[in-house]
Order: structure tokens, then sequence, then C-alpha cells
């Protein structure tokens, strides 16, 4: 008997933490780190100007819960 959940939720990041999200993203840390701080520097510029420094995604989580047969 398997039971699916999904729950749709939002996250929200101030400039700094979408910043940081996006710094820990592998292929943003592989680049050099001047095209690495450039790439980072534009992701807060726009959370900054088109976002009002709080970016807000939709987040939807896909849940199963079941019972193992005895």
């Amino acid at each position: 008997e398997i039971a699916p959940r999904r729950m749709e939720w939002e996250h929200s990041w101030d400039t700094e933490g979408i910043r940081d999200l996006y710094g820990s993203f592998s292929t943003v840390n592989a680049l050099e780190p001047d095209r690495r701080d450039a790439v980072l520097d534009s992701i807060a510029v726009i959370a900054e100007r088109d976002f009002g420094g709080r970016v807000t995604r939709p987040v939807v989580t896909a849940l199963y819960t079941a019972r193992k047969p005895v």
C-alpha cells in the first residue's frame, strides 16, 4: 500500500542567501575565482533590482510512504 502526497510550499532567500545558494552549485563553484565572483555578483544585482532583495521560489515535494509487507 503506497500513499502519495504532494506538498507545495515556497522558500525565500535574501540577496546574500541567494548568492550563497548559487555559490554552492557545482557548476558555479567550478569556475575560476574571478569568473565565479562576477557570476555571483550579477545574481546579487538581479536579486536586488528585480526582486527587491527577496527571491521567493515555489517548491513541490513529492512524498511516497509505504508499509513493508510482513
